[in-house]
């Protein structure tokens, strides 16, 4: 048997065995304190956003920048150091 059939079989077997151990399952989603927000831009964040695309044209391209907290928040009924030490991660 060629090495390297026998090194990727080993590498296949290890995969295998750590996903079936559970090392890499997601976390449970009810311990997950976040959710997305509803929208990226607010309708006056959008707004201005239509007016600077069109005013510039098509020469250049303007990006919005966007920061983790505009797209996701944390759950609500959290205590406030709950609160505190999941926005702060």
């Amino acid at each position: 048997m060629n090495i390297s059939v026998l090194v990727l079989l080993i590498i296949f077997a290890a995969v295998i065995f750590f996903l079936k151990s559970g090392q890499f399952s997601k976390q449970h989603p009810e311990s997950f304190p976040y959710e997305k927000q509803k929208m990226l831009l607010t309708p006056a964040e959008r707004s201005f956003f239509g007016v600077l695309e069109q005013v510039i044209g098509e020469s250049h391209r303007v990006f919005v920048k966007v920061r983790l907290g505009d797209i996701f928040k944390v759950k609500a009924g959290l205590s406030n150091s709950e609160r505190a030490t999941a926005f702060n991660k």
